[in-house]
């Protein structure tokens, strides 16, 4: 049985989502219930789950469970920080980033930075999407993905159209094989080119088990 806070946007389809009890984070993953959650759970919000605790892949799992009790987060106006502040704050926080710039865009989000920390803001099929070079305020919830923190669901305001300069790329070659990021950060890495089909993908080395 475990109670945490809801770290991660949970799924769409079946409710799965990270949860934190304050000594780590699990994956809830397989939720008997999850109909009864659906469009319901937020970040930020408790959630009581019961299930068989798992480790895949250095993930921890609860799963399959069963959500017993979940109640939304206490809502509070946005907390004013620098984006250093918001990678220190918990999952949930309501944060308000002002002067930050788009320096790059994805399906889901945007990369900004204040000049000395970036930080991806992120919203699924995020549309429109803050031309690059953009300075603009995000309004959003604190999340955490893939170990790293996220502002999710933001709101842009104050945008000016600008012309952003990217840093020089961080080149991994060397290190591909156990590099691992642990911030957002510009990476370049050079190998063969394979094409098949539809699919790119870039032999670094001698290396077969991973590819770019």
């Amino acid at each position: 049985r475990l109670t945490g806070k809801i770290t991660s946007e949970p799924d769409a389809k079946y409710a799965n989502c990270d949860i934190n009890d304050g000594t780590g984070t699990v994956k809830i993953y397989r939720i008997s219930n999850y109909q009864d959650y659906l469009g319901k759970m937020k970040i930020g919000g408790t959630v009581t789950v019961t299930g068989k605790y798992d480790l895949y892949n250095t993930i921890h799992e609860c799963t399959p469970c069963t959500i017993e009790k979940y109640e939304d987060p206490v809502e509070v106006g946005p907390t004013e920080m620098t984006i250093a502040q918001v990678k220190a704050a918990s999952a949930g926080d309501a944060v308000l980033v002002k002067n930050v710039q788009v320096m790059a865009q994805y399906k889901n989000g945007v990369v900004v930075s204040d000049g000395k920390d970036n930080i991806i803001a992120f919203k699924k099929d995020m549309s429109p999407l803050p031309a690059v070079g953009s300075k603009l305020t995000v309004n959003g919830i604190v999340s955490e993905y893939g170990g790293l923190k996220q502002i999710a669901n933001p709101e842009f305001a104050d945008i000016v159209a600008g012309t952003a300069t990217l840093p020089a790329s961080k080149d991994i070659t060397s290190a591909f094989a156990t590099y691992g990021g642990s911030d957002v950060e510009l990476i370049s890495y050079r190998g063969v080119l394979s094409i098949s089909g539809t699919y790119y993908n870039v032999k670094v080395g001698d290396l077969t088990d991973r590819q770019g």
